[in-house]
Formats: structure tokens, sequence, C-alpha cells
């Protein structure tokens, strides 16, 4: 039920809500000893006090808002409906606490932000470009609803051609000028057309609908795509792992949290040179010394375990063994 759904969600930053979170009484903060942060991993700003207040909004009326205030000073919004443990019983459902109210908000995140992730940097969600399979679907067909669709399109183009017809009358008459009339005769001429697709649609419905002998059901052959499953959770297998290679490289690099762009970037960065032999079929790519010893070790550790697999690279129609010097 949409009554039952308890709303949680960052107020929004603008002028006037900025003015409202900056009005929170004095009286109300609570000071935060816990390390708490907000912001993204790298700009991250602790928490140092928290009111859990009711806000006066000009379109939604007074809500009940947990404003976070940072050490630079900028306070935040969380928005929620959410009753607190003074208004209800606490074996009432809708009660939140306001620490309930920020571990959700910040479980929230965790899941929003590894959407994000996986869907604009590993594009998990993409389905593959394998031509995908159709196949004839037989589903049932409310044929008295389509007859009565039908006879419902056939008043509604004759109510249109009556309206262009008015809407010419007006026009020689002057009650409406040119401008008006290219309008309503615009919009007019789309409903027509809209409804012909539909008289179309329905009457090529009507002519393959047909009745099932054991049932009475009238039914319609549909034709559908599908995608090749198993090919579709392979794929997603595959970038499953390789987001978990991702995670424990950024972990071994001291980069915990670090999303595939900001990897690639401490990798990029320090690339030197690539050198080929020709007579032993070896390429060796070679880097920068990292500034970290942390990441160094990292890396010597990463290039050793790649040296013991067989990494090849083709070039010029000749394959050469991958080794990587640290």
């Amino acid at each position: 039920m949409a009554q039952d759904i308890i709303p949680l969600t960052w107020v929004k930053d603008t002028s006037t809500n900025r003015a409202l979170l900056a009005s929170v009484n004095a009286h109300a903060w609570v000071e935060v000893e816990d390390a708490v942060t907000v912001g993204k991993s790298d700009q991250e700003h602790r928490v140092v006090r928290v009111a859990d207040v009711d806000v006066a909004f000009p379109d939604l009326g007074t809500r009940r808002v947990v404003v976070l205030e940072t050490d630079l000073g900028t306070r935040l919004g969380i928005f929620t409906t959410a009753l607190r443990p003074t208004d209800a019983p606490l074996d009432d459902e809708r009660v939140m606490p306001t620490l309930a109210v920020l571990n959700t908000m910040h479980h929230k995140q965790r899941i929003e932000n590894s959407f994000k992730v996986r869907r604009h940097e590993m594009d998990t969600d993409a389905l593959p470009t394998h031509q995908v399979h159709e196949m004839v679907k037989t589903v049932p067909y409310d044929l008295d609803k389509a007859q009565a669709q039908a006879i419902r399109a056939d008043k509604r183009l004759a109510r249109y051609q009556a309206d262009q017809a008015r809407h010419a009358e007006l026009l020689d008459s002057g009650e409406i000028d040119q401008r008006e009339f290219k309008t309503l005769t615009a919009r007019t001429t789309r409903l027509q057309t809209k409804t012909h697709n539909l008289q179309d649609r329905l009457a090529q419905d009507l002519a393959r609908v047909k009745t099932d002998a054991a049932t009475g059901q009238a039914v319609i052959e549909r034709t559908v795509e599908v995608l090749d499953v198993h090919k579709l959770a392979l794929l997603n297998l595959f970038k499953d792992h390789a987001l978990v290679v991702l995670h424990l490289l950024a972990h071994l690099l001291g980069l915990d949290g670090a999303g595939p762009e900001r990897l690639r970037r401490e990798f990029f960065a320090h690339g030197d040179r690539i050198e080929f032999d020709y007579l032993g079929g070896v390429m060796t790519v070679y880097a920068k010394p990292f500034p970290r010893a942390r990441t160094q070790l990292a890396y010597e550790h990463l290039c050793a375990q790649l040296n013991e697999r067989p990494v090849t690279f083709v070039r010029d129609g000749r394959t050469y063994r991958v080794r990587f010097s640290w």
C-alpha cells in the first residue's frame, strides 16, 4: 500500500531549503563523537552534530528532517515521514529513531552507489549483443474489450471530423485567428492519427483471433523476442567477477572504495614503456616507480602474480609472451 511506504531522501539543495536548515534552533543539536562522515570517498567531511527537527516547507508543510552539520559548517537534511519514538508505540513499523534514520540512509546510499558502479562503469545491466530469438506465444485475448475499443474509436473519429469543420467555421467568422486555428488543427490531426493507428491494430488483432476449442477462450498468437538467458547469466557473472577483482586490487593499493575509473588513472599515470624481444618472443611492460611504498609493493605483488599466468599479445601476426617488470 502507498500509505505504508516511508520516504527517505536528501533535502534538495536550494536557497529556500538552505535557509530553512540554517534556522534550526541551537538547542536542537546533539554533538556527534563517533567518526561519522558524509560525502564521496575523496571529499569526505566529518559530521560534528545532528538535529532531529520539524521543518516548515513552503510546499509540503511541516515535515520531519534529520539535519547533519559537517566540520565545514555545511548542513544537509534527510527528509522522512517516519514517526519518532515519542509519536507512536515502539512496535509501530513507522517508528524510526534518529539513529535508525541515519543507518537506513547509509544503507540506501550503499545500494545506490553499488548500482551506479555496476550500471555506469561495469555496464552490468547491458544486454548481450547476440541475436535475440523469436518465438510465438498464444495468449488470452479480451474480445469484448477490443470490440468496445473499436466502437469508441469510430465515435472519436466522427467527433474529430466535426471539430475540424467547427474550427474552420470559427476561423471564417473571425472568432479565432490563423495561429489558433493551426494549433487546434494540429491537435485534431494528431488525435486522428493516433485513433487510426489504434483501429488498424485492432483490425489486425480481430482478424487473427481464434477460439480455444477446449475452453472457449478467445486467444491470439503473438511473436515475441527473447534473450538467450544462458548467455546473459554468463555475461553478468563475468562482470561480477571483474568487479570483485577491481575491489581486491583497490584494497592492495590502499584505495578502498575506488571505482574502475580511478583505478585506471592510478595505474596509467605510471606507465613507462613496452619493449618487444622479437627473437625471444617476449613483450616486457615497464612502469615508473610509484610515489608510495605501499602502492609500489602492491604493484610488484600484482606483477609477480601476472607473470605466473600465460598472458600473450599478438603483434604483426607474431604471438609474444607478456612479462611485467618492476
